[in-house]
């Protein structure tokens, strides 16, 4: 597709405009719909105890994430949340994390990334990431994804010792 990779494809203004229906109005109504990943609270309780700082990297726009955490309830896990708008370059791209270490400072030599597409692992690891997972197990409705060269995990807590 057309759009698929740019900032319109996460972008639900975009589609609202490209088709003329109110999709901000449709994800509020259908938000009962959203639900965390199997083990994921879990996940974040073990970081915390662990004094690890967790941030949410999304391609998501910040009212969607809003919408998404107010939901899920998870927000107060996350030191800080940085999407590919504010930062103005796709996740799939070397600048995003590029500009993303500058604000964020983390050390690539002790951070853990995880996300369900490779093309975006791939940008984290030519930026010097060093522990990059795959969640292959990325819609409930899907099955697992393969990896070509990197750890998988179906759930999170398959990444606790």
């Amino acid at each position: 597709m057309k759009h698929e990779g740019t900032f319109n494809w996460s972008s639900v203004d975009f589609w609202e405009k490209k088709f003329g229906i109110q999709l901000w109005d449709i994800r509020y109504r259908i938000r009962h719909l959203i639900k965390l990943h199997p083990h994921t609270v879990r996940f974040l309780k073990f970081l915390r105890k662990n004094n690890k700082k967790i941030y949410l990297v999304t391609a998501s726009e910040p009212r969607d994430v809003d919408l998404k955490l107010s939901h899920s309830k998870i927000m107060p896990y996350f030191d800080g949340i940085y999407n590919q708008f504010d930062i103005k370059k796709a996740k799939h791209e070397k600048l995003f994390w590029k500009r993303l270490k500058k604000t964020v400072r983390y050390d690539n030599e002790k951070t853990l990334f995880v996300d369900d597409r490779e093309d975006v692992l791939n940008a984290a690891k030519a930026s010097g990431i060093k522990f990059l997972v795959l969640k292959a197990k990325y819609n409930s409705k899907r099955p697992a994804r393969k990896s070509n060269g990197f750890l998988r995990a179906h759930h999170l807590d398959e990444i606790i010792p």
